[in-house]
């Protein structure tokens, strides 16, 4: 996400839940295949995407620093992360909220559109 949103300055427009439905390789199997879709505006990269505000610290997604490690190590927690990540992001997506940016913490900047 980091890469994408800030080096590359992707705007997330859209959450998709089980966007693979079911995967049953070694790497997924049991895993939920949520995902964020984004776009990369061509022209003015310094401005706020979709008519966001400039990024609020009060709300903010957070995700761990290694999902992948997680879920090998301990998966249930790796699905509470996923649990409370869904939730969070339906709250944006279902209001008028917009992933405004990623911040150093590797949490998700939520904004007001």
């Amino acid at each position: 996400a980091y890469f994408n949103l800030v080096k590359l300055g992707a705007v997330v427009t859209e959450y998709h839940e089980e966007f693979y439905g079911v995967i049953n390789d070694g790497l997924n199997r049991g895993e939920r295949t949520d995902r964020v879709f984004v776009m990369w505006p061509v022209g003015d990269r310094q401005s706020p995407p979709s008519g966001c505000v400039v990024p609020s610290a009060d709300w903010s997604i957070a995700t761990p620093p290694d999902i992948e490690a997680l879920r090998r190590t301990d998966p249930d927690a790796a699905q509470t992360w996923r649990d409370r990540q869904r939730a969070d992001l339906r709250k944006v997506f279902d209001g008028s909220w917009c992933i405004a940016g990623f911040m150093a913490d590797g949490s998700y900047a939520v904004a007001r559109r």
